[in-house]
């Protein structure tokens, strides 16, 4: 089951295929899909994914982020200028630390967006009800949307069940699938 879709600058498609455990790559004069993140078994080492869910790419294109939703963490994948991974090139840069509300850890890690103005990434984090935004190099993340402690609600300030989220071209409003919720939820920057 294919559950996210990104297309880099030289229009490579790049698919998370969840249920396979890994990351295809589809350059767009070829017919074969080649597997260029995880290796289709699902596990939790550093090289491997388990229900990888939404991609996406920094600013330059140069790194490719998955949402490992089983694993309960956002991964970093380095992608060299000619469109191939090499291999062990994978760092947990969020989470990874256990299924929890604490701020290292995530809790069915959905999808993933990444600032291109200073690289911050921001991790749906579906289970815990919140979205977190974690610094580049941090050790943790910061709940800038919905409850720290993992509530859930109707409130217009908390969230129930943030499946996908993606930030505006000005980097003022990060939209959140509020799925629990049946809307998308716009929130503004300060």
């Amino acid at each position: 089951m294919i559950i996210g879709i990104r297309v880099d600058s030289q229009n490579i498609i790049y698919v998370s295929e969840y249920l396979k455990a890994h990351i295809v790559q589809w350059p767009s004069n070829e017919t074969n899909l080649t597997a260029i993140a995880g290796n289709g078994t699902s596990g939790s080492s550093a090289e491997l994914l388990n229900v990888s869910r939404h991609i996406n790419f920094d600013t330059n294109g140069e790194y490719l982020y998955i949402a490992d939703s089983g694993n309960n963490r956002i991964q970093m994948w380095h992608v060299l200028s000619n469109g191939s991974v090499p291999a062990a090139a994978d760092v947990t840069v969020a989470g990874g630390n256990g299924a929890d509300v604490r701020s290292n850890q995530l809790n069915g890690s959905r999808a993933v967006a990444v600032s291109y103005k200073n690289g911050a990434i921001y991790a749906s984090d579906s289970l815990n009800h919140r979205v977190q935004r974690c610094a580049m190099n941090a050790n943790y993340g910061v709940t800038i949307a919905g409850s720290p402690s993992g509530l859930s609600s109707t409130s217009a300030s908390l969230l129930s069940n943030s499946t996908g989220l993606v930030l505006d071209a000005n980097e003022t409003h990060l939209f959140v699938c509020n799925t629990g919720n049946h809307y998308v939820q716009r929130f503004r920057f300060i």
